[in-house]
């Protein structure tokens, strides 16, 4: 039988408590080969994120560069 998987678990919470849970919206990016385009990410990406941003900091229409260094091999990502 199905049970759901709890996304947030607070221990020593008793009966008729409350809790307040504060989300942070955050937008990463991650430099991987083990997805291919288009894939959905359906756990924990095991490599470091390159890049991470509040989304609540974003206008609603953002343009972003996404370079490459071909004598360190390192990947930079800037707001256009």
């Amino acid at each position: 039988d199905f049970m759901p998987t709890p996304i947030l678990y607070f221990s020593n919470v008793g009966d008729g408590s409350r809790v307040m849970a504060k989300f942070t919206l955050v937008l990463r990016a991650y430099i991987t080969l083990d997805y291919e385009e288009t894939s959905i990410l359906q756990g924990q990406v095991n490599a470091p994120a390159i890049w991470s941003q509040g989304l609540t900091g974003l206008a609603q229409n953002t343009t972003w560069n996404l370079s490459h260094d071909v004598n360190t091999g390192c990947y930079t990502i800037t707001h256009a």
